[in-house]
């Protein structure tokens, strides 16, 4: 028998799916941001022959799309889960060769120590389970795997500007880590911070 307390999660997590599908269209980041994520990537030989690699909340499928056209020689083997039932219907037709679900951290269908790379890129501060969350890709990601974040830097003194206009895109509350506590997050999920650059992109490794 299921707790209350995770039938009350999953309910949130269905009503915020709903709302997200509805905004599915306005929810898109520059694509100069997608083309720094991946130029990263490339710059730090993430990505290796073969790897499975899971994105954890791909949204509309855009960065995914970036990355299949980046890295097609390297036979990657792909997975990615969303919340929104819509947007997951997006990012297939984007992305065909990449396996999706509908799913919501911080539980994931997927088998333990099951990926070289996870990307969890503007996720984690819409977590309910922060910590939760990270636990389980943890779980799921491979021995010295490694897990590649994108937030909004809550250190940043322009963050007025982005929330006068997030209602149109951004139907989720968010909470905008400084950097010091985001590295106690990943401290405390058993990560090791690997690398970071840009505007708080944190790139975690695991232990």
């Amino acid at each position: 028998m299921k707790s209350e307390h995770v039938d009350t999660l999953e309910d949130e997590y269905n009503a915020l799916g709903e709302k997200y599908s509805k905004c599915a269209s306005n929810i898109i980041m520059t694509d100069g941001t997608y083309e720094y994520i991946a130029n990263y990537i490339a710059r730090k030989n993430i990505f290796s022959q073969g790897d499975r690699i899971l994105s954890a909340g791909c949204g509309n499928g855009y960065l995914d799309e970036i990355l299949s056209k980046k890295y097609r020689d390297l036979n990657l083997v792909r997975f990615a889960f969303d919340l929104s039932e819509s947007m997951v219907n997006n990012a297939k037709k984007l992305n065909p060769d990449i396996t999706h679900e509908v799913a919501a951290l911080p539980k994931t269908p997927y088998n333990e120590k099951d990926f070289d790379v996870i990307l969890l890129s503007e996720v984690l501060e819409h977590c309910a389970e922060p910590l939760g969350s990270l636990l389980e890709l943890r779980r799921v990601l491979k021995d010295k795997g490694y897990l590649i974040v994108t937030i909004p830097n809550g250190d940043w003194i322009g963050f007025n500007r982005y929330l006068e206009n997030r209602s149109s895109f951004q139907p989720a509350d968010d909470y905008f880590y400084t950097f010091s506590e985001v590295q106690n997050l990943f401290r405390k999920s058993g990560f090791r911070v690997y690398d970071y650059a840009g505007w708080a992109g944190v790139i975690p490794k695991r232990k």
